[in-house]
């Protein structure tokens, strides 16, 4: 068994399902990525990943990631990220590489975790053995 990172996790959705949902919005988003001469899809992600990155990204290409990012949370109840992961450069193997749509709000707190939340904090930790 090798030595290496691990952890990190993502509810990732098809790039087919963020444009059923938002069709207008999605076509708008991608044809402005497109256009743009200095950034591709991967480039943005790269850049979306973190957070604020509203002085990196054009501020055509925020605005219109923005609208997407509203329509599907209207349409979903979910909130969309697009997002990237470099599994060569970041060693790890996994279900993603590059850029990939991930949502957020999919799972509930139960009512016991609800009464035990001000206890509770969420940790993310990488481990490399």
């Amino acid at each position: 068994m090798g030595t290496k990172y691990s952890s990190g996790h993502a509810d990732v959705i098809e790039e087919k399902t963020v444009r059923e949902f938002c069709p207008a919005e999605f076509e708008a988003f991608m044809k402005i990525v497109e256009d743009d001469d200095n950034l591709s899809l991967d480039d943005v992600a790269q850049i979306t990943r973190f957070t604020p990155h509203d002085d990196e990204l054009p501020k055509k290409i925020l605005e219109v990631y923005e609208k997407l990012q509203e329509a599907f949370e209207r349409n979903t109840g979910l909130t969309l990220d697009l997002c990237h992961h470099d599994s060569e450069n970041e060693y790890s193997d996994g279900d993603v590489d590059g850029a990939f749509w991930a949502v957020d709000g999919v799972y509930q707190i139960t009512p016991a975790g609800k009464k035990m939340m001000e206890f509770i904090m969420r940790a993310r930790f990488v481990n490399f053995g």
